[in-house]
């Protein structure tokens, strides 16, 4: 089971950076456009953040995206990078000096990866370890011994509680129900009130691009689902 271990990357000083406000602030690109750089680059699970609402695009043409959302640190903004930003490893330096160059604040960068540790570094960014990111081969993949005990217990549900599992589009599921479900499941967590954003993907109650959704069902009733987000490698 390969990992790699991710990291946030912390501005360096205000002092230190040379940062041109005169130029404006960068909106959103056209969907069309980032879609296309997250088939060429969006080789992390969590690539699918650049299309969050929330999400403002930095676009360099020839180099790459840089999806970031501004937020507010002790009255100060900070710009936040959730997730590699969409560039080949030849363009990936030169992305980040522009975007650092020509949006106002300092950044933080969060699910750096090796390809990002060196331009980083060489802008005077300090990285610290996070968590690791799994790549499971599914050819290989098994439920065999001690530590699998609970995936196997969740496999053998179906046989107990007749749960049917199905693969469905927007017009074949009620997402009043749908929403249901997730505002019961965030009763019993510490954020009760929304959704949570920016470094996870909140459920999105329609069809997306490229998102595959699942939903399970108990002797005909909705009880829960799944979505999964796309990530690419060699535009597959």
């Amino acid at each position: 089971m390969p990992a790699s271990h991710l990291s946030a990357a912390v501005a360096p000083a205000a002092d230190d950076r040379n940062i041109n406000s005169s130029v404006p602030d960068s909106g959103r690109c056209h969907e069309r456009t980032a879609e296309h750089l997250i088939r060429l680059h969006g080789s992390q699970s969590s690539s699918y953040f650049a299309l969050q609402p929330d999400c403002r695009h930095f676009l360099s043409p020839g180099l790459g995206l840089v999806p970031y959302v501004p937020v507010k640190v002790l009255g100060q903004r900070v710009n936040v990078v959730p997730t590699r930003p969409l560039a080949g490893a030849q363009s990936m330096g030169r992305l980040l000096q522009a975007f650092e160059q020509s949006v106002p604040g300092p950044s933080l960068y969060v699910g750096v990866d090796q390809s990002l540790l060196g331009p980083l570094g060489e802008l005077g960014y300090d990285a610290t370890v996070m968590g690791t990111e799994f790549s499971v081969d599914l050819t290989r993949f098994s439920l065999r011994g001690k530590a699998m005990k609970q995936l196997r217990h969740a496999r053998n549900l179906d046989r107990r509680c007749r749960i049917e599992v199905r693969e469905q589009c927007g017009d074949e599921v009620n997402w009043h129900k749908v929403a249901g479900i997730s505002e019961r499941w965030r009763l019993g967590k510490a954020v009760k009130e929304r959704e949570l954003g920016l470094l996870t993907r909140p459920p999105v109650f329609a069809d997306e691009w490229g998102v595959r959704k699942f939903y399970a069902y108990v002797e005909g009733e909705l009880a829960g689902y799944v979505f999964f987000d796309p990530w690419y490698r060699h535009h597959e």
